[in-house]
């Protein structure tokens, strides 16, 4: 069950958190099943406060951007997208945006799955996602 998915705030979180601590906390709640849901409402709830911290930070990324009136593409995840055709400067600015949408451990892990893909379908796949990630947030 997903105790988390429709809250779109760290204050939505932690008010559903506390709602549901109140019902399941093994406490104030005496069924046998009661230590294995609240320790999934931890799990979720902490997966929850990383991924909303995440997109806070991201939205906040893409403001500043859309705030800015000059771009450098070699600042980072900050500015543009790389002109050149060089593969690899293109796979660093996505790793460097990648790192500030999902942390830098949930990348190393990315990048480890990554490396046994082609280049080019990598390049393609992260673009891709990038895109939809910035539409999804700037939605928010």
């Amino acid at each position: 069950m997903e105790y988390f998915a429709q809250v779109k705030t760290v204050q939505g979180a932690t008010k559903r958190y506390y709602a549901l601590a109140k019902k399941w906390h093994p406490d104030r709640n005496g069924s046998v099943e009661a230590g294995a849901v609240m320790a999934e409402i931890n799990r979720q709830y902490r997966e929850a406060l990383v991924l909303l911290n995440n997109a806070k930070r991201m939205r906040d990324q893409i403001k500043q951007e859309s705030d800015s009136s000059v771009h450098d593409a070699e600042a980072g995840p900050t500015g543009s997208p790389p002109t050149s055709s060089s593969n690899a400067s293109a796979v660093e600015y996505a790793r460097r945006t990648f790192a500030i949408a999902v942390g830098e451990r949930e990348l190393q892990e990315i990048e480890s799955i990554a490396q046994r893909v082609a280049t080019n379908v990598a390049i393609t796949a992260v673009s891709y996602g990038m895109g939809k990630l910035k539409a999804w947030i700037t939605q928010k």
